[in-house]
């Protein structure tokens, strides 16, 4: 009887060494194993401890506006814009185009003897005869809060222009001072010309008869 209780006695010694053995590695089945979670790497690689990027640490932000982007705003504002200034051909005449965002603005055109600009000389601009055509208030810039300074006109220049126009039209000049616009056409003869306006968008037209 005490044998067999003696026998009894080591086996249950023997299984529990063995227990007691398995369990002290580093392997499955230690302390931190199934059911508790391992602190993040200190390396950042942990996904827990990451914040999204903030896109506005880089700096960029709206700085870059479009001038389209401006463009669509400022229908909205009050004020006169000169968007834009485009030549046409036709069989008899060249057409002067100029785009106006807002109400039509004061204007006229005269025949000079040289065209003159915001400043101390006039442009140099190569021609026989100039028509020169002023447009106010209409504004070719636009400032936001920021006092960042988006060109809304789209036309040839600002300043002098002489590639990239009708035949018979020697140069072109563009200036926006203080809100006022002054254009500007050289001709190789001098011409008749009408100015006249349209609506829906409004436009100021000058016709330069051949």
């Amino acid at each position: 009887m005490i044998n067999r209780f003696a026998g009894t006695a080591a086996l249950l010694a023997l299984f529990l060494a063995v227990t007691a053995c398995s369990g002290s590695g580093d392997g499955p089945g230690t302390a931190a194993g199934s059911g508790q979670s391992a602190e993040p790497e200190q390396d950042g690689t942990g996904t827990a401890e990451q914040e999204p990027d903030d896109p506005e640490e880089d700096g960029d932000g709206d700085a870059n506006r479009e001038s389209a982007d401006v463009l669509r705003e400022i229908t909205a504002l009050d004020g006169t814009w000169l968007t834009d200034a485009r030549f046409g051909t036709h069989e008899d005449k060249i057409r002067l185009v100029v785009d106006i965002v807002g109400e039509m603005p004061e204007y006229k055109a005269e025949d000079v003897d040289e065209i003159t600009t915001h400043g101390d000389f006039p442009p140099d601009v190569p021609g026989e005869a100039f028509v020169q055509l002023w447009v106010w208030p209409a504004a070719a810039y636009h400032w936001d809060e920021e006092h960042r300074r988006t060109t809304v006109y789209q036309g040839p220049g600002p300043g002098v222009e002489t590639e990239g126009l009708p035949e018979g039209v020697t140069g072109f000049v563009f200036q926006e001072f203080e809100g006022s616009s002054t254009l500007g056409v050289a001709l190789d003869r001098a011409v008749d010309w009408e100015l006249s306006e349209l609506s829906g968008p409004n436009r100021i037209v000058l016709d330069l008869h051949r």
